[in-house]
């Protein structure tokens, strides 16, 4: 029996410099997932033309959708929508993903799948035969902690300083279980977790995440931790810091984050500090400091 039950997907927006790096690390995945979805929001340069192309080489795994005008979590809820599988997973198109990142991901969630198949009127040997195809352990999965929502770590994509400094900024060290610092670069669930809570909230145009999060917390879903390597690219230069930085910094007013950890604020002026670290070590090219400094 041929079963259709793992969806990845993805929003993308005017992505045409990262896309490429993102799909291969996608399509180079020791688990591939039974399709692709990514939805588009209205791209103004050349990624959807970039994407139907994969597409067109791909027919039975990519399925490309446009959105114009959606904001992320609209562009998320349309894809889930039209997604087949009973297992989602999400990613970021600014993103390179390491070759096990969906097996990885995906275990707690198959192990759940194993432990509850007649709440999936799912064959347990259905099951084991689709283990058998996708060249995955049975034994590695009867080892895992079942769980119904499973989030991934991801750490900082850093080639010079200002990328260490934007890292130190941007990425949250202390991720596990945590839903202000879970991301949907790095997520896996059931497809009924994603209808039980209601989706992502469209009215969020920032920190849509954060409140699905703590949605499927309030349910009392099984949360699993797994360490997956997700490596986010980070802004190379003043101006695509900033704008990341402002974004983030909105969602967490919204969600009442900052309130919640007070240690923002701290992160917040422990940037000046380092900022001044950054322009003193490119005067005068003392680049050890900022090594000292971040590790």
């Amino acid at each position: 029996m041929n079963m259709l039950l793992v969806s990845l997907i993805c929003t993308v927006l005017n992505e045409e410099k990262t896309i490429k790096d993102y799909l291969n690390s996608i399509l180079n995945q020791t688990f591939l997932p039974d399709e692709i979805i990514i939805v588009d929001g209205g791209s103004k340069d050349k990624t959807f033309q970039i994407l139907k192309k994969y597409e067109d080489t791909h027919p039975n795994l990519i399925k490309v959708l446009q959105l114009k005008g959606a904001n992320i979590a609209q562009g998320r809820n349309y894809a889930i929508k039209n997604a087949r599988g009973i297992i989602i997973v999400t990613t970021d198109a600014g993103c390179v993903y390491d070759k096990d990142y969906v097996k990885e991901i995906t275990k707690p969630l198959l192990k759940f799948l194993l432990d509850n198949k007649e709440r999936f009127n799912i064959k347990k040997e259905d099951i084991l035969e689709y283990i058998k195809n996708k060249n995955l352990d049975f034994n590695d999965i009867q080892k895992e902690e079942s769980a119904e929502f499973v989030q991934g770590r991801y750490y900082p994509y850093q080639e010079n300083n200002f990328e260490y400094f934007a890292g130190f900024m941007l990425v949250k060290q202390k991720q596990c279980k945590v839903p202000s610092r879970t991301s949907a670069r790095a997520t896996a669930y059931f497809k009924y977790v994603w209808e039980k809570v209601g989706g992502y909230p469209e009215v969020y145009v920032t920190g849509e995440e954060t409140k699905f999060n703590y949605n499927v917390l309030d349910q009392k879903f099984k949360w699993a931790c797994k360490d997956t390597k997700v490596f986010w690219k980070m802004p190379s230069n003043i101006k695509q810091f900033y704008k990341k930085f402002e974004k983030y910094a909105i969602g967490d007013v919204i969600q009442g984050n900052i309130f919640r950890n007070k240690k923002l604020l701290i992160l917040f002026f422990g940037s000046f500090l380092y900022l001044f670290l950054l322009i003193y070590s490119a005067i005068f090219n003392r680049t050890y400091l900022l090594h000292y400094y971040w590790y």
